[in-house]
């Protein structure tokens, strides 16, 4: 139970509420402008809940070796002194700090990896997949990193949809739905590319332009997905369910395997009403051009 002189702040992600408890007000104020960020307080599910307590330690106190520890429903992790704990199954989380490390940058990453965990084990299960929204139906373009998965959310931009993601959507089976973050888009650094005076950051160990996002949207309630493939001209071909699972599942890379059989379920609920293998030119934006030319036809066979 919170003590008489706890703060409690609340959030809604994706859908999901968060309860924040602190025991300093300093710490209420730097962390609020992390979380509130993130909040998307559209089409709450008031069944779903977590609640994370953040505390500072004694300089004084013993400080963990870096340490990172995941595996079915419970998250522990310890990076220059901020540890974090998480467990899945009764939706809580405790984050503890020692004084002074408030605006470090692993204070900011460790929190999100704590509530994402914990909202991802509340059913929104993360897929490595962008995602952005025409005729009120999410484009779902999934694959591993170096797909084309920030290039195509850029080019539908460009092309005027609004972006939910540019590299994880999550996941809500029932009702289906898939939410985004639509932050910033990243794409590599190339000379390929003028993306003018954006700054560079390091993303899954490379360097890469952060671009903002024009238009953004947090959720989105129908899907078609597209498995990205590489080739020397654009194509369209219908794909069987079963093997999009296969190329999206197997062998998950860093931050997607902790779901097994879920995730699974995610890639079989978004391809219900269309799957298909969209084959990329080295022009993200052909592939939206000839997406739209052929949206007749990608509708009309829609199951």
């Amino acid at each position: 139970m919170p003590s008489e002189n706890s703060i409690i702040d609340r959030f809604t992600l994706f859908g999901v509420t968060v309860h924040v408890e602190y025991d300093d007000r300093y710490q209420f104020g730097f962390s609020h402008l992390l979380f509130s960020r993130w909040n998307t307080p559209e089409l709450s599910d008031n069944g779903r809940s977590i609640y994370i307590v953040i505390r500072s330690y004694d300089v004084n106190d013993s400080i963990p070796e870096d340490t990172f520890i995941a595996g079915g429903s419970t998250l522990v992790a310890c990076r220059n002194g901020i540890r974090i704990f998480g467990d899945g199954a009764s939706g809580r989380g405790f984050f503890s700090y020692p004084p002074g490390n408030e605006t470090k940058l692993e204070f900011a990453e460790l929190l999100d990896m704590l509530a994402l965990f914990l909202v991802a084990q509340a059913g929104r299960i993360p897929l490595h997949a962008a995602a952005a929204v025409h005729d009120n139906i999410a484009l779902v373009f999934a694959g591993r990193s170096g797909a084309g998965k920030s290039s195509m959310a850029f080019a539908a931009s460009q092309a005027g949809m609004a972006v939910l993601s540019d590299d994880t959507i999550y996941v809500q089976h029932t009702p289906l739905r898939i939410w985004g973050m639509p932050a910033a888009m990243h794409l590599l650094a190339s000379g390929d590319a003028d993306y003018g005076n954006s700054p560079l950051r390091y993303r899954g160990g490379k360097l890469k332009h952060a671009l903002p996002v024009g238009r953004g949207l947090h959720v989105a309630e129908q899907t078609i997905l597209f498995v990205l493939a590489r080739g020397p001209e654009v194509a369209f071909d219908p794909m069987d369910v079963d093997e999009a699972v296969d190329i999206l599942t197997r062998d998950p890379e860093p931050g997607y395997g902790f779901y097994g059989s879920r995730s699974a379920d995610s890639v079989r609920a978004i391809a219900a009403r269309g799957c298909w293998r969209l084959t990329l030119s080295r022009d993200p934006s052909a592939a939206i051009a000839a997406l739209l030319k052929a949206w007749p036809r990608i509708m009309r066979d829609r199951p």
